[in-house]
């Protein structure tokens, strides 16, 4: 059964697909064409080998170190971190991330801006794409929770039950994956939130240190893929927009 919030965003994106695509506003149904032809054509950047060497390296260094982070931050709890953790752990939850799009999205609408139409789009399909593949990862590797006292070396591949669903954490992608197109075009600052969310995620003992810094990844790469898919979509002019072929 989908939640209150759910069916409010659903209702949005519909009213949003058929009847403000009729106006002469940029709506979802463009933007989705111009990130296809423009996938379609090519016209993206590819992440270069130093960056993937690096971000492999982090993941790598993540997991020599898993245990002894776990052993860090179970010595050092306290009042003050938990209401910090509990205050933006949801930052990286569907149910917190649509309606902060539909925000955003719509202040965009309204007040005729269309680069924040754009970036809210591009942090809606980066999330999309992240959670997915996230999912499919989790399913696949089946990594077992810190919580379940098994170490950080057990595996249930192809498993079903979410307390072998620790790698990479899906917190984590897409609190990245969503706020990276924000960050990009509005200050590294908002970079605060998913690195907070991440933390949240190993605190709560939900995720090894490597399965958040793999999310991390994740959400990043697909942030950057949207957000610079937008810039080589068109150029935006007070009076309209221009497509860049």
């Amino acid at each position: 059964m989908f939640s209150k919030n759910q069916i409010i965003i659903i209702v949005y994106l519909f009213i949003n697909i058929f009847i403000f695509s009729e106006s002469e506003e940029i709506g979802i149904i463009d933007y989705t064409k111009m990130d296809l032809q423009n996938i379609s054509e090519g016209n993206f950047k590819i992440t270069t080998n130093k960056s993937i060497i690096l971000m492999a390296g982090s993941i790598i260094a993540g997991y020599a170190a898993d245990e002894k982070v776990r052993e860090i931050l179970n010595k050092n709890r306290n009042k003050n971190s938990e209401k910090f953790v509990l205050a933006v752990n949801d930052l990286g939850h569907y149910k917190v991330i649509l309606p902060i799009f539909a925000a955003g999205y719509s202040t965009g609408y309204i007040i005729k801006d269309e680069r924040l139409k754009a970036v809210s789009f591009s942090s809606l399909e980066s999330a999309i794409s992240a959670g997915t593949l996230t999912l499919i990862l989790k399913k696949s590797i089946g990594r077992a929770r810190p919580y379940m006292e098994e170490g950080s070396d057990k595996f249930e591949f192809f498993s079903s039950n979410d307390d072998y669903n620790s790698f990479p954490s899906g917190h984590s992608a897409l609190a990245w994956a969503f706020f990276t197109p924000y960050a990009k075009e509005y200050g590294k600052e908002i970079y605060l939130i998913p690195l907070s969310v991440s933390f949240a995620r190993i605190y709560k003992d939900k995720h090894w240190s490597s399965d958040v810094i793999a999310g991390a990844v994740i959400g990043y790469l697909c942030g950057t893929f949207f957000y610079d898919l937008k810039d080589k979509n068109y150029t935006i002019y007070p009076t309209g927009f221009v497509y860049n072929f």
